[in-house]
């Protein structure tokens, strides 16, 4: 085969990686992914899952699925701040705080304790899905118990010449963010994998739901068809 003939054959499909989570089969995770970190000169990438699941009728959603999709965008503005700014940004506009939705179909921010227990979720994803990163989880893990440690805090030191009150700073272990940095990229390639579990489990819920009330449809029918057959053979129903 010449070099023409090789240069005009169709490029390979790819597949995508795939992996099983919790029953669920998830497809397309080995590619391309990133959250943008600035409102202006970045964009997101290939999170196509998260928006998906972000733009979820909130209606729609059970208590417990509202709950997972609050958590893993409270997730991704943690991870927005501390990309944007640092830990000392994160901490400085309160994103360790709960706040409600701001409408109907807005999810809630959860506090600090709930953003940890998400990112303890997707560390379970990736040494399940991604076991062959030991270095990425094993940086992933201590960066979560380092935020776990990490506070807001008066700032010991008392200037006579500040009239404001106490200023406040950051208590987290050295060189946080510098190692936060490190992780980002597969952080954020971990939640749009499990936003792509959670949107599967979420329609396997809804196609269940489905299910069972065209079942409860058919039985009612079932049980109202021979009662309407008699009434309609029953002379003494006439007048």
């Amino acid at each position: 085969m010449s070099n023409d003939e090789r240069m005009k054959e169709p490029a390979p499909q790819h597949e995508g990686r795939t992996a099983t989570f919790r029953g669920i089969q998830l497809e397309n995770l080995d590619k391309d992914t990133s959250l943008s970190h600035s409102r202006f000169i970045e964009t997101n990438k290939g999170i196509e899952q998260l928006e998906a699941l972000f733009d979820r009728d909130k209606a729609s959603l059970t208590p417990e699925q509202f709950e997972q999709v609050s958590a893993l965008s409270s997730v991704a503005n943690f991870n927005y701040q501390v990309c944007n700014g640092g830990l000392d940004q994160y901490f400085a506009n309160r994103m360790d705080k709960e706040r409600p939705p701001f409408n109907e179909q807005d999810v809630k921010h959860l506090d600090k304790e709930g953003q940890l227990a998400m990112l303890d979720e997707l560390l379970d994803f990736g040494r399940e899905v991604y076991p062959e990163q030991e270095l990425m989880n094993e940086r992933l893990d201590r960066i979560i118990r380092d935020f776990d440690r990490s506070a807001y805090v008066e700032d010991e030191y008392v200037d006579e010449d500040y009239d404001y009150g106490p200023e406040m700073v950051v208590d987290a272990p050295h060189d946080f963010d510098t190692r936060y940095y490190l992780v980002n990229d597969y952080l954020e390639t971990l939640m749009e994998g499990y936003a792509q579990y959670l949107n599967k489990e979420i329609d396997r819920s809804l196609d269940g739901l489905v299910q069972e009330a065209k079942e409860r449809l058919k039985d009612k029918e079932s049980r109202e068809e021979p009662k309407a057959a008699k009434d309609r053979k029953d002379p003494g129903l006439e007048r």
